[in-house]
């Protein structure tokens, strides 16, 4: 049983982990949510940030590096208009959706020129009210 909000709730977790010393099944169940945390990360890496079939580009080594590098920052730009937006709304980063940003970020590159009108526009429109970021599961 685990303590989520104040009510216990009880949960089933199959698994091939049967050192019960190493990996006590509280342990197991309240790590659970977070694991899957980095795999919505991952996924938002490779399906929705890249969004294509060749994942990295670059021939070279330093060039995936420096690839790799970019798209770090670029995830890192995303997660960090997120949080400002959650910030100024006093909501969850968790309950504003990356691919909602993604695609807000990607209609209003094409139609603002600086980057600091760019970022700043994007931001009103995402806290707003008037924008496809809120998560609705």
């Amino acid at each position: 049983m685990i303590l989520e909000q104040g009510e216990e709730v009880v949960y089933r977790l199959i698994t091939d982990l049967i050192d019960y010393e190493l990996f006590p099944s509280l342990l197991l169940a309240n790590e659970y949510h977070w694991r899957w945390e980095v795999e919505n990360t991952l996924s938002e890496f490779k399906t929705h940030l890249n969004a294509r079939k060749t994942p990295i580009r670059s021939k070279k080594p330093r060039l995936v590096v420096q690839e790799i590098y970019g798209w770090l920052l670029a995830h890192w730009a995303i997660r960090s208009l997120i949080f400002r937006a959650s910030t100024t709304t006093e909501q969850s980063p968790l309950q504003f959706s990356f691919t909602g940003t993604l695609r807000i970020l990607r209609f209003r590159y094409f139609s603002v020129s600086t980057s600091f009108a760019f970022f700043s526009a994007s931001f009103f429109l995402l806290v707003d009210g008037r924008n496809c970021c809120t998560n609705h599961s």
